[in-house]
């Protein structure tokens, strides 16, 4: 009996680990684009797999304002994954999150998996006349399946988990949930945890 009880238990287990890299592997594009239209200008952004294969995280992205040649962005090598974050606001761009500030600046919010846990978010900051970087945070904090977007004075604020914290070995990790304020102050990102309403 115990015999045929283990051997079920890890059947299950192969099959749910089957199934998680399932949902892997349909995630990974390995050469996806995204384009950002502000006033005047188109931008796009090109995210290119070198190897090709979904394991070695190794994408590196481009930038190109209207018809220049493309400049690469000095982004750490990560699986990035298309996708917006929910906001009640049009943004900027398709595939990623874009929002035009006041300055005219424009702030992206880049989704990078970060299995097995949640994927983890960064910001570039472009100018919005010429395209140039000019600020990266390389790590924001992890994505909730909730995170929303909320434009505040001169950026934005998201409800993001900025750790990770272990009540007893006999139980999992609980997240710590935060708001993180992110805002544009001459052409540098500034970042600001405050706690969340519960």
């Amino acid at each position: 009996m115990r015999i045929l009880a283990a051997t079920t238990l890890m059947l299950a287990a192969s099959a749910f680990a089957s199934e998680r890299q399932d949902q892997f592997a349909d995630r990974f594009v390995p050469h996806w684009n995204a384009t950002c239209r502000i006033p005047g200008h188109t931008i796009e952004l090109t995210f290119d797999s070198r190897s090709g294969a979904p394991t070695e995280d190794d994408m590196v992205t481009s930038i190109r304002r209207d018809k220049q040649p493309p400049i690469t962005l000095s982004l750490k090598p990560a699986l990035f994954v298309a996708g917006k974050i929910k906001s009640a606001e049009l943004g900027q761009c398709d595939n990623i999150t874009g929002v035009l500030l006041k300055s005219g600046n424009i702030l992206l919010l880049l989704r990078r998996d970060d299995r097995p846990s949640e994927d983890r978010l960064l910001a570039v900051l472009l100018n919005g006349k010429t395209g140039n970087v000019l600020d990266v945070i390389n790590d924001l904090g992890a994505e909730l399946d909730d995170t929303t977007l909320k434009r505040v004075p001169h950026g934005v604020r998201l409800r993001l988990i900025r750790s990770w914290q272990q009540i007893s070995p006999r139980h999992e990790p609980i997240p710590v949930i935060e708001l993180k304020t992110l805002l544009e102050k001459k052409g540098r990102l500034r970042e600001q945890w405050e706690p969340a309403p519960q």
